[in-house]
């Protein structure tokens, strides 16, 4: 039984010892992990609007509901922009967005650039309608993988305030020829 015993025992030391062996291997370094830098973009907060054009009406005088165009010329122009800045130029801003994210980011808009919104206008009500832009803001950061594989921020560029859909309509209706404010 003494032989039996230290097979056994030879064995099962030498099964501990490859894996205690392998353990410190991959806790201890940084090969799993990678070394190489990184970037990171990350959504902050919830989306704002601003106008590129006043809030155009009309009047549905049909006793259904009506699709009502509206044709305007944008008057205002925006653009994408650091709202804090570590560097990073704004296109390059973009790109980053762009690759780790499903958004497409408008760098500036123009004035004078003609925009349509059809509406859906119920019987006998004014259809209000109001182009903007719609901005996000990103944080874009340079990372790598530190110590235990956690995430080490090189440099963080800041927040880029980005246009993600334009042009974009609010829309508002009402029985009042006075008008309603178009949401968002």
């Amino acid at each position: 039984m003494s032989a039996t015993f230290a097979t056994t025992a030879l064995l099962a030391g030498t099964v501990l010892l490859g894996q205690g062996t392998a353990n410190a291997t991959n806790a201890g370094g940084q090969d799993q992990c990678g070394t190489q830098a990184f970037y990171t973009v990350e959504k902050v907060g919830a989306p704002t609007y601003k106008p590129i054009a006043p809030t155009a009406g009309k009047y549905n005088s049909s006793k259904s509901t009506a699709k009502l165009r509206y044709e305007m010329s944008t008057t205002i122009s925006r653009q994408t922009a650091w709202t804090f800045s570590g560097g990073m130029t704004v296109k390059a801003g973009i790109v980053q967005i762009e690759a780790k994210t499903s958004y497409e980011v408008t760098n500036k808009t123009s004035k004078g650039r003609k925009v349509t919104n059809v509406m859906n206008v119920r019987a006998k009500r004014y259809g209000f309608t109001t182009p903007k832009v719609k901005y996000q803001k990103f944080n874009i950061r340079k990372e790598r993988y530190g110590p235990q594989c956690r995430t080490v921020v090189i440099k963080d560029y800041g927040l880029l305030n980005a246009i993600v859909a334009y042009p974009f309509f609010s829309e508002c209706q009402t029985k009042s020829s006075s008008g309603c404010t178009p949401k968002p």
